[in-house]
């Protein structure tokens, strides 16, 4: 496990006992038999899309027989000793076959694919071209936990470890039946690997699958972890956080030791030189410097170095090619994280890589001129001033500022229009005729200018208003929406629009968030009148009722409901038919506040004394922010969530006062949909159960 030459390949088989009988046990059991396959060895079959049919090369394919192939390789001259003695290591340790040794080549005189081998020059790495493969099997869409989830994994003052798996995909076997195609040749040699080789697009998805298996088994003992494939980043256990920093580092030893227990009898092995096994409050992980101790995420000099390099080279030749373009790209946007204007200065590069492929095709050394007056230069040149004055950017916390404000924009064929609520204060109202350059343009970019100018004139009227608030703004303008979202638009005047409303934000010191709504809602009058438009799930009112009794506690607060799926007030004697207070998505009658994570938990609105203990079933995606906001408050509240271990459990379980599961009674679920046209249905979750959980943070 630990001996560089110790390596074993296939790994993962030997362990399948323990992966079976503890390791899975925290996953659905839906997914069980699954991932138990896969640790058992895995079988193309399992994602091959037989109803592919294409072209390749000049070559058609056909997912429903995986086309034969044989491809040259291309690889150069001079990496040509190198690939020999990789090729020689990988045979020696197992990982790849003599196809004459595993195969009867009387019959099978090859490999059914025999795919070409290339060299990422850089590293080196061996790359095994798996286009052709990739081509006929089915789209495995997942997710990762990025680094910037480490603010809501940790906290300030947290110990912190990296582990990372040696030689990752080779722990995973591939079923015999499934080498025939996995195959390529090396100086007149046919070999095939016997397990997951990477270049293929399926790989990622069940290593990280099982990555994130080994997770939950971790996060059901208290340790926080989040997961990128192979590399693991923890802490120490959460149950320790407010202790002394001695006390959490040593609780940080043990949380490591548990993981390294869990990784050996999961039949893994690590590199220890890649891995942080001593816990501290600042290292990194996925790249990015990680620094609990202030909260805060950096770039690593020497990373910012590179980048410098590529730049300066760029500027100066006022030439790059266009897979350095393409590098210079992704590592721009994988700094997103600490540098907060990573994005916006991707607009140009991004445009010029989708120029050039359409006219030129993807040739790796093509070079792309960089006018000195264009945006492309411009880009490279803001980015080396921005570096030096953003690197580094404090770790995100669930909002609750003290001053909250709502607004709304919209376009028109001819002009725009625009208000704003701050609280004690009139409504802001503003609004104009387009200018004439403005007056043709697509409704998207006149959606963004409406925002724009509405945000700059209600500045320029209350210059001190917008300080320290969150501004929620509701937009009918999915495009707007979403490129906001991302730092990034392919339109140019957008992204000029996106680019002003970031640095407007860093001027005056306030967060701008956008929802995006139907073009009916976003009228104000059909947004009051219409607040049920959208589909949403929540439990029936005696099942309600039942977990009030059940916390031996009065609710007061619906924490996320519209009028039309708030619950009850329920006391001793049961329903009193009154609504509950409650905090709604969207402004609408009788809500007392529009978004729950801007508002402060522990009291009732408008009340600095009263407590409040809430309700609320939180979207999926939002469990893990809301439970750190309910943290941060340090408050009390019902949650129903998934019984599906994933990062935020173990923050919810150190709270945990008391738990019940919300099983389906006698074949008639707790759950129903409500929906603006069906009118109310019955709703049932299938991958896992849900379970409700009576957490209270206010000791934390």
């Amino acid at each position: 496990m630990w001996a560089p030459g110790d390596f074993v390949p296939a790994h993962l088989q030997t362990a399948a006992d323990f992966w079976s009988e503890e390791i899975l046990l925290e996953t659905a059991e839906s997914d069980r038999a699954t991932l138990l396959g896969w640790v058992e060895g895995v079988n193309l079959h399992d994602f091959i899309d037989k109803n592919s049919r294409g072209v390749f090369q000049g070559l058609a394919y056909d997912g429903s027989d995986i086309t034969a192939a044989h491809f040259p390789n291309h690889v150069p001259d001079e990496h040509a000793a190198w690939v020999t003695s990789e090729v020689a290591a990988l045979a020696a340790t197992g990982c790849i076959a003599k196809w004459r040794d595993v195969a009867d080549v009387a019959i099978h005189p090859k490999p059914h694919l025999v795919l070409p081998l290339g060299v990422e020059p850089k590293k080196p790495r061996l790359i095994w071209d798996a286009r052709w493969l990739n081509l006929m099997c089915l789209h495995s869409p997942f997710s990762m936990d990025g680094v910037g989830k480490v603010a809501q994994c940790a906290w300030q003052g947290a110990h912190q470890v990296t582990i990372d798996h040696k030689a990752g995909y080779h722990h995973v076997a591939l079923d015999p039946d499934s080498w025939q195609y996995f195959g390529f040749e090396w100086e007149g040699e046919m070999y095939v690997f016997t397990v997951l080789a990477f270049g293929w697009c399926s790989a990622p998805f069940i290593y990280s699958s099982l990555s994130e298996a080994v997770a939950r088994y971790l996060r059901a003992r208290d340790i926080p972890v989040l997961t990128w494939i192979d590399d693991f980043y923890l802490t120490n256990f959460r149950s320790t956080r407010m202790l002394s920093s001695k006390e959490q580092f040593q609780a940080a030893l043990t949380a490591a030791y548990v993981a390294l227990e869990v990784f050996y009898r999961a039949g893994y092995f690590l590199s220890i030189k890649k891995s942080e096994l001593s816990p501290t409050t600042c290292l990194v992980f996925l790249g990015i410097i990680c620094d609990a101790e202030r909260g805060r995420f950096e770039v690593p000099e020497d990373k910012l170095a590179k980048l410098d390099a590529i730049l300066t080279d760029a500027i100066s030749s006022q030439v790059i090619s266009f897979q350095m373009l393409e590098k210079l790209v992704g590592k721009c946007v994988s700094l997103s994280v600490a540098v907060p204007v990573a994005a916006l200065y991707t607009h140009h590069m991004y445009k010029s890589l989708t120029v050039y492929q359409r006219t030129g095709g993807r040739r790796p050394n093509m070079d792309i001129d960089i006018s000195p007056n264009g945006g492309l230069m411009f880009e490279m040149q803001r980015w080396l001033e921005v570096r030096k004055k953003f690197n580094g950017a404090s770790w995100y916390r669930a909002e609750h500022k003290l001053l909250s404000l709502t607004g709304a924009s919209d376009a028109s064929s001819r002009g725009w229009g625009g208000l704003i609520r701050s609280p004690g204060q009139p409504i802001f109202k503003a609004g104009g005729d387009f200018p004439p350059q403005m007056a043709h343009e697509h409704i998207n970019v006149q959606e963004g200018y409406a925002l724009q100018q509405l945000l700059h004139l209600f500045s320029d009227d209350r210059p001190t208003r917008l300080a320290g608030s969150t501004l929620v703004s509701d937009v009918d303008s999915k495009v707007l929406h979403d490129a906001f979202r991302r730092g990034r638009a392919s339109n140019t005047l957008m992204h000029d629009v996106i680019t002003d409303l970031f640095w407007l934000q860093i001027e005056q010191d306030f967060t701008l968030k956008l929802r995006w709504v139907s073009s009916k809602a976003n009228a104000e009058a059909d947004r009051i009148s219409r607040p049920g438009s959208d589909d949403f799930v929540r439990i029936d009112e005696q099942t309600f009722g039942e977990l009030c009794q059940w916390a031996g506690e009065t609710v007061t607060m619906d924490l996320m409901a519209t009028p039309a799926s708030v619950h009850k007030t329920w006391d001793a004697r049961g329903c009193t038919e009154a609504d509950l207070p409650f905090y709604s998505r969207y402004h609408t009658p009788g809500c007392a506040g529009v978004d729950v994570l801007t508002h402060d938990l522990r009291f009732m609105p408008g009340s600095a004394t009263q407590e409040c203990f809430g309700f609320c079933f939180p979207p999926t995606s939002m469990v893990g922010v809301f439970l750190q906001h309910l943290e941060e408050c340090q408050a009390r509240a019902i949650v129903v969530v998934p019984d599906h271990k994933q990062y935020w459990f173990p923050r919810m379980a150190s709270a945990a006062r008391k738990s019940r599961k919300l099983s389906v009674c006698g074949g008639v679920s707790p759950f129903f949909r409500v929906h603006h046209q069906r009118g109310s249905e019955r709703f049932h979750f299938k991958r896992w159960d849900m379970v409700a959980v009576v957490v209270d943070f206010t000791k934390h």
